[in-house]
């Protein structure tokens, strides 16, 4: 009979324990990158930066790591201007802004990337060439001018090996890349001419979550279950 009741004293025992148990989070960002403030001329910018590493307490252990990034496109021009006297039709132009971000590449993991795209189109008709030079500007052109757009994407790892690099007492290192976006149709003409500067930024945030170490609130549990043994045997 005893022997029955410190197993479920010890059954007891681990789902109070796993109950009171909350999953945890630790928050880098949102951080913004740029060049210090508007318009945002990044241009094809490409860069680093880091994080703190997890450092686990006796208890806890890391469960997802989750990167996400907003990148916002505010302005800016993309203009197009028909070189062809024989083509006239109708072009889409596009404009905005692309960054890729990219997590550390684990060993037997795969890494985080998250590649958001802020981008506005516009279609409009052109003529022929008129005026036999790239001015932007009469019937034989189209511009698009930007205003502001925003995308914001996600990645998140789980698996041991993915959560790996990210445990220590170090530094997690980010690579990213920014670049312009357009977009315009295949039937452009050869003889085409076109200008492009997008402004835009971005933010990201890494995030952490963890919970307590199960393997921890087992032996707790096996502990309070010896110990009713104990006095049993006295």
């Amino acid at each position: 009979m005893r022997s029955t009741i410190g197993a479920i004293f010890a059954a007891a025992l681990v789902l109070g324990l796993s109950a009171g148990a909350q999953a945890g989070t630790i928050t880098y960002g949102p951080t913004l990158h740029d060049n210090g403030g508007p318009p945002f001329y990044l241009g094809s910018s490409v860069g680093t930066f880091e994080v703190p590493q997890f450092l686990a307490g006796p208890d806890d252990i890391l469960t997802s790591v989750l990167l996400r990034v907003k990148v916002e496109s505010y302005d800016g021009k993309h203009s197009f201007d028909n070189e062809d006297w024989s083509w006239a039709g109708t072009v889409s132009l596009g404009i905005g802004a692309q960054v890729g971000v990219k997590g550390p590449a684990p060993v037997g993991g795969s890494r985080l990337i998250v590649n958001p795209i802020a981008t506005e189109t516009a279609s409009g008709h052109v003529d022929a060439d008129n005026d036999s030079s790239a001015d932007f500007i009469g019937t034989d052109a189209f511009s698009i001018t930007g205003h502001y757009a925003a995308d914001t994407k996600a990645d998140s790892r789980t698996s041991d090996a993915d959560l790996a690099p990210y445990i220590g007492a170090g530094d997690v290192t980010f690579e990213f890349d920014g670049g312009t976006s357009t977009a315009g149709t295949g039937a452009l003409p050869m003889g085409a001419d076109w200008v492009i500067y997008p402004t835009y930024k971005f933010t990201t945030t890494v995030e952490y979550t963890y919970t307590p170490e199960p393997a921890t609130l087992s032996l707790l549990a096996l502990g309070g279950l010896l110990a009713m043994r104990r006095r049993r045997g006295k």
